[in-house]
C-alpha cells in the first residue's frame, strides 16, 4: 500500500532502518501511541510482521511499548532524538575504529590459501595469472612435457595471455622434449631457460605473479592447484626463482 509518506522512507533508510522499519516508524509517528492493529490497518501490513519489527525497534531504542490493560500500545521517538540515536552510534562505531584497523593488518598479514579440484580448478587457476594489467608477467617453474597433456587447454590460455600482453618466463628441465618446446617462445611471448635434469625436475608446476604462489600438481589422479596469496611468500619464490634464473642455461 502506497502512502503520501513514502518520499520519506528514503531518508530514513540512511538513518539504518530499512524500508519495513520505516514505514512502521512513519504510521506511528502519524498516529501517535497505537495498538499494532492500527499500525496494521494504516500501511497495509500484517500484524505479526508489526510486532516482529516494532519488538526490534524498541529493543533499538527508536520505539518503546506500554499496556492500557488490555492492549500493548508503541510509540516511536520524535525525529530529533531519532538524529540523537544515529550520532551516537556514529560516534560508537568511530570509538571502535582503531579496533577495526587491528583486525585488518592482522587479516592482511595472513596469507590467503584456496585449493581448486580437477582439470576445471586448474584451468581456473591458470587463469588468475591473466587477471594482471597489460605488460605484467608470469614466472613458472614446471616442466613443459606438462603441458601437452592438456593441449587445448593451453593454447587457450596462451592466446588469451598474449592478447592481454602478459609476458612469461619459464625454468624447464633440459630435456630434449623441454627443448623442442621452446620453437614458439617468441610468438607466445615466453623466455625459457633450462637446469640439469639431475638437479631440477620437478613433478609440481610453480606459478608466481604479483603477490601469488600457485602449486599444481599434475600427477595425482585428480589434479589440483594450491593458490596462496601473501607479499611475503610471493617476495620469497622470485627470489629463488631469479637465482636459478641467473644460473641457467638459455636454450
Amino acid at each position: 500500500m502506497t502512502t503520501p509518506n513514502d518520499n520519506l522512507i528514503p531518508t530514513l533508510k540512511l538513518a539504518g532502518l530499512n524500508e519495513t522499519e520505516a514505514k512502521i516508524y512513519l504510521a506511528c509517528l502519524q498516529l501517535g501511541p497505537s495498538s499494532v492493529w492500527n499500525i496494521s490497518l494504516k500501511i497495509g501490513i500484517k500484524r505479526p510482521t508489526c510486532y516482529a519489527v516494532l519488538d526490534n525497534l524498541v529493543a533499538d531504542g527508536i520505539a518503546s511499548k506500554t499496556n492500557d490493560g488490555t492492549r500493548t500500545i508503541f510509540s516511536v521517538v520524535e525525529p530529533e532524538k531519532l538524529l540523537m540515536t544515529i550520532d551516537s552510534r556514529k560516534n560508537e562505531f568511530r570509538a571502535s575504529l582503531p579496533l577495526f584497523e587491528g583486525l585488518k593488518s592482522e587479516s592482511t598479514a595472513k596469507p590467503k590459501i584456496r585449493v581448486y579440484e580437477g582439470l576445471e580448478g586448474v584451468r581456473q587457476a591458470y587463469m588468475l595469472g591473466l587477471d594482471q594489467p597489460e605488460g605484467s608477467e608470469i614466472l613458472v617453474l614446471g616442466s613443459a612435457k606438462i603441458w601437452y597433456q592438456y593441449k587445448d587447454a593451453n593454447q587457450s590460455y596462451i592466446a588469451e595471455r598474449v592478447s592481454r600482453n602478459i609476458g612469461l618466463r619459464a625454468l624447464f628441465a633440459g630435456t630434449e622434449d623441454n627443448h623442442i618446446f621452446t620453437k614458439l617462445d617468441r610468438l607466445e611471448m615466453r623466455d625459457t631457460r633450462f637446469l640439469p635434469k639431475k638437479y631440477f625436475d620437478p613433478k609440481v608446476e610453480t606459478q608466481i605473479f604479483g603477490n601469488t604462489v600457485v602449486y599444481i600438481a599434475h600427477s595425482e589422479k585428480e589434479p589440483f592447484a594450491t593458490v596462496i596469496e601473501n607479499e611475503a611468500i610471493a617476495s620469497d619464490e622470485r627470489q629463488k626463482f631469479e637465482i636459478l634464473w641467473q644460473v641457467s642455461k638459455m636454450r
